[in-house]
């Protein structure tokens, strides 16, 4: 079950999952994910307060992670999706199909050895789930520009090589890259929050930047952590 908890004014996403232990337990991987394990009886304000009382020492290990990972890709065998590596299960059926169930992506193909077929229904998959998250985070980012006099935008997807959105403040409109649905959520929202700031100043003057901090204090980490998942565009 994927959480996001606030952490000294930065986002942090993590799985946790409850099962038979007697201790609410920590670990966090190579790329900077997060992992709870928990009694199944404990209170999720329980883990919480834990998982706040390490905050500082979550955040420097897993910047330090981020930092010195490598290039995010994918392999045969898996595909990079929400910010995690999930194992494909290739399976023959009528009609060519990818879903995401319990952390597995499972790919329906007519023909199993076509190549193009299977880029194909990835393809599909990233849409929906971009979609699905982006428009999400948008609703959740959108009242705060409201307050300062930006309209609702119209929002769109597409795939893109050299960035992962963009804005066009005279039309209104936000497009966003179908390839976050490749990213942990942190930098969704890094992301989201840097297209709506271009409805108030449409340039990366010191004022743009100004107020990205100003709303995302730790923009700069969110951006160094997304840098990692770039060749997956």
């Amino acid at each position: 079950m994927r959480k996001i908890l606030n952490l000294g004014g930065q986002s942090l996403e993590y799985e946790l999952e409850r099962k038979k232990v007697k201790n609410i337990n920590l670990r966090i991987d190579r790329q900077g994910n997060v992992f709870v394990s928990a009694p199944r009886l404990a209170a999720q304000a329980t883990i919480e307060r834990f998982l706040l009382t390490n905050a500082g020492r979550i955040l420097e290990i897993r910047e330090k992670l981020l930092r010195n990972a490598e290039q995010v890709s994918d392999r045969e065998d898996s595909f990079v999706l929400l910010g995690r590596r999930m194992e494909i299960v290739i399976r023959q059926g009528a009609r060519s199909d990818a879903v995401l169930e319990e952390g597995i992506i499972l790919l329906t193909l007519r023909d199993v050895n076509d190549r193009e077929e299977r880029e194909k229904a990835l393809k599909t998959l990233l849409r929906q789930v971009a979609e699905e998250r982006v428009r999400e985070c948008c609703r959740r980012t959108y009242p705060r520009f409201q307050a300062m006099g930006v309209g609702e935008p119209e929002i769109s997807f597409r795939s893109m090589k050299r960035s992962w959105g963009n804005c066009r403040p005279r039309e209104g409109c936000l497009c966003f890259n179908t390839a976050l649905a490749r990213v942990p959520e942190t930098c969704v929202e890094y992301v989201v929050c840097h297209e709506f700031c271009h409805f108030i100043h449409p340039d990366h003057s010191p004022r743009f930047h100004a107020l990205m901090g100003m709303l995302m204090p730790d923009w700069k980490v969110r951006k160094k952590i997304l840098e990692k998942y770039a060749s997956l565009m």
